[in-house]
C-alpha cells in the first residue's frame, strides 16, 4: 500500500486495543502516513476531504480485511452515495488470516435487523421472504438466524477457502443445514479467492429470487462475501442484507496473515443527468 499515490488515506479505529498488534500496526499506518479517525467521525471526515477528490470521478481502495461488518456496510453506503455525482471505481483488498478454531461461548442472537438503513431492501408486501446464507464457521449462529426468519425458500453458500481447515469446521458446525440443503438441491459453493465468480453466482440467484419473493441476505463467513452482498443489495435494492447482534460482542483476537490476499475491482459508471 506504500506504494499507492493517494490524496488521503485513512485508517478508521473502531475501538482501543490492548493487543500487540495493535501497537505495531499503529506504527505501520504512520510510516504509511495514514490519518487514524475514529469510526463515529468516519462519514464526517470523509465528507469533509470530499472536496478534495477529482471531479466526476472517484477511486477508491478499501482494505476491508479488519472491519466489521457494520462499519464495511457503512463505508459502501457512502461511496455508493457519491455515484450520481461522479464516476466510481471501487478496489477492495482482502487478506486471508491464518487459521484458528472458532471462538467458544458466542453471545446468542438477540436480534436480526438490516445491517444499514440504504441496504435494507424495498420488499413487495404481496411476495413472501426468501433467504440467502452465506455460512461461517461459528457454532449455531447460521441456523439460529435462518429459523427466525423462517422464509419461504433457502439457500446456502458455503465456502471453499484457500485455508483448506475452514471449510471443514463450517460443515462442522452447520452440519443440520448443510444437510437440508442438499436433499432440497440448494447448495451453493463458492471459491473465497474467486470473488468476481461468486459475485456471479449470487447474481444469477438474487435476480431469479427477486421475481418471485423478497430476498434477504445473511452472509456470514469469509468477510469478501459480506461485501459482495452489499454490491447486490445496491443492484438488486429489493434485496437486504441482514446481520445479526451477536457480530458485535466479538472479542479481538491477535491473528496472523496467511498471505493470501484477494480483491475485486467494481467500476460504477457516472448516473445520466
Amino acid at each position: 500500500m506504500g506504494s499507492v499515490k493517494a490524496r488521503s488515506r485513512l485508517a478508521i479505529v473502531e475501538h482501543e486495543s490492548p493487543l500487540s498488534s495493535y501497537a505495531e500496526s499503529d506504527k505501520t499506518l504512520q510510516a504509511l502516513d495514514f490519518s487514524k479517525v475514529n469510526s463515529n467521525l468516519f462519514e464526517a471526515t470523509l465528507n469533509a476531504t470530499a472536496s478534495t477528490f477529482d471531479k466526476g470521478r472517484l477511486d477508491v481502495v478499501v482494505d476491508i480485511s479488519c472491519m466489521s461488518r457494520e462499519l464495511m456496510a457503512r463505508a459502501f453506503a457512502w461511496l455508493l452515495h457519491m455515484r450520481p455525482s461522479a464516476e466510481l471505481n471501487l478496489h477492495v483488498c482482502y487478506s486471508l488470516a491464518e487459521f484458528s478454531p472458532p471462538p467458544k461461548g458466542v453471545s446468542p442472537n438477540e436480534y436480526i435487523a438490516p445491517v444499514a438503513s440504504q441496504f435494507a431492501g424495498w420488499p413487495a408486501a404481496s411476495q413472501p421472504t426468501s433467504l440467502i446464507v452465506g455460512l461461517g464457521y461459528e457454532p449455531h449462529k447460521a441456523e439460529g438466524a435462518a429459523e427466525f426468519l423462517d422464509a419461504s425458500e433457502q439457500w446456502l453458500f458455503i465456502p471453499n477457502s484457500p485455508i483448506a481447515e475452514f471449510r471443514a469446521e463450517v460443515e462442522k458446525n452447520n452440519g443440520g443445514l448443510v444437510e437440508r440443503a442438499k436433499r432440497s438441491n440448494r447448495l451453493v459453493e463458492y471459491q473465497v479467492d474467486d470473488p468476481a465468480g461468486a459475485y456471479g453466482q449470487l447474481e444469477l440467484l438474487v435476480s431469479d429470487l427477486s421475481r418471485r419473493s423478497n430476498p434477504v441476505l445473511l452472509p456470514f463467513g469469509p468477510k469478501i462475501f459480506f461485501a459482495l452482498g452489499l454490491l447486490q443489495s445496491y443492484e438488486h435494492p429489493q434485496a437486504g442484507v441482514w446481520a445479526v447482534s451477536s457480530e458485535r460482542s466479538v472479542i479481538a483476537t491477535d491473528t496472523r496473515p496467511s498471505g493470501c490476499i484477494i480483491g475485486f475491482h467494481a467500476n460504477f459508471q457516472r448516473k445520466a443527468s
